[in-house]
């Protein structure tokens, strides 16, 4: 069970990097574009990061409230 959640948790990572208000291609960072890894620096990992440990210090709050 719990390389399912670890599976679905990396696909999940993968999918938030990719969708937003820029246009973001694996081709672009690939090639190493700047405009590409700028977008990837500045919002897109920075708000998968925050979103994958809000979940979990949730996941840990209600562990704990139980």
């Amino acid at each position: 069970m719990k390389k399912i959640g670890i599976f679905l948790l990396v696909i999940l990572c993968l999918f938030s990097i990719f969708i937003g208000v820029g246009e973001m291609h694996l081709t672009g960072l690939i090639a190493v574009t700047k405009s590409q890894w700028l977008l990837l620096e500045e919002t897109r990992l920075p708000r998968t990061v925050s979103i994958v440990l809000a979940g979990s210090m949730l996941s840990v709050r209600g562990i704990v409230m139980q």
